[in-house]
């Protein structure tokens, strides 16, 4: 992941003089997803640093916060970004790249049934990590590395620019389930959407 980031920045500082430069953006998202027989949701903060390569193409790098403040829930991707049309003052985007973090809880769920006091029922929901983290001391991977794709339509005034859109993470799903009655103990994995409409509002510093 250091080698992305480093890529980006050089990417970033020898990117063409020629042209406007870079955009710094700040919003909200909303992602919500559904695994399992479970519906999931969870309120974001982001903010996006994008330079403009030439008149279609950019480069982008965004950081999000998962849910409230703590140690888990943050993001970090990579993504290049194509302009699909450009009007007087407008702009329609199209993005896909890269989501590495250390994710939260919030795309957890855990439930059971009883009879007579007696558990007869469980069901298991999370996301697959599927990478390490750096310096992590926990055995396995604890890191999660998913794609998504992203479109969006903006407005500009000056410096100012105003975006709304929608991204969708693609993200595996664990679901395990354990029934005590017959005995039957099943592990899978799901593949499945993470919608995440979004608002921001950037400013362009070059």
């Amino acid at each position: 992941m250091k080698k992305i980031v480093i890529l980006f920045i050089l990417v970033f500082i020898l990117g063409n003089a020629n042209v406007e430069g870079a955009v710094i953006k700040g919003g909200l998202s909303y992602s919500y997803g559904r695994a399992g027989g479970c519906n999931f949701s969870v309120s974001n903060f982001e903010f996006n640093l994008e330079q403009k390569l030439s008149d279609k193409f950019e480069i982008g790098l965004g950081v999000r916060k998962e849910g409230t403040w703590g140690f888990n829930g943050y993001y970090i991707s990579v993504y290049p970004v194509y302009t699909i049309k450009e009007g007087r003052g407008y702009l329609l985007k199209t993005a896909a790249g890269i989501e590495y973090g250390v994710p939260s809880t919030n795309f957890d769920r855990y439930a059971a049934n009883y009879r007579d006091e007696e558990l007869i029922f469980q069901k298991w929901i999370y996301l697959v990590q599927n990478i390490s983290l750096p310096g992590d001391k926990v055995s396995g991977k604890s890191g999660t590395l998913y794609p998504f794709g992203a479109i969006s339509y903006s407005r500009k005034w000056k410096r100012l620019v105003v975006e709304g859109g929608l991204r969708v993470n693609l993200v595996k799903f664990g679901i395990k389930t354990a029934n005590f009655e017959t005995g039957s103990f099943k592990d899978r994995e799901q593949w499945g959407p993470i919608l995440a409409p979004f608002v921001r509002v950037g400013i362009r510093i070059f």
